[in-house]
């Protein structure tokens, strides 16, 4: 049994400072983790204001990336 393909696209640029290829975005069959984490965010901004979405971020960032 063969594992179905999966396209990624990566983002990528070039840190000035150091000069370093960091991905900025991941694309999985054409929807952007950017675009999904917006999506995900935007009510929690709006509804509860920026500090309460930035006391979440860390722990957001803790959790690893799992691609079903």
């Amino acid at each position: 049994m063969t594992s179905p393909t999966l396209h990624l696209d990566f983002k990528w640029r070039n840190n000035t400072k150091t000069s370093d290829v960091q991905t900025y975005d991941i694309i999985a069959e054409g929807i952007s983790m950017i675009g999904s984490k917006q999506n995900e965010w935007t009510p929690l901004l709006r509804g509860e204001g920026i500090n309460d979405l930035t006391k979440q971020l860390p722990a957001a960032t803790e959790k690893p990336i799992i691609l079903i």
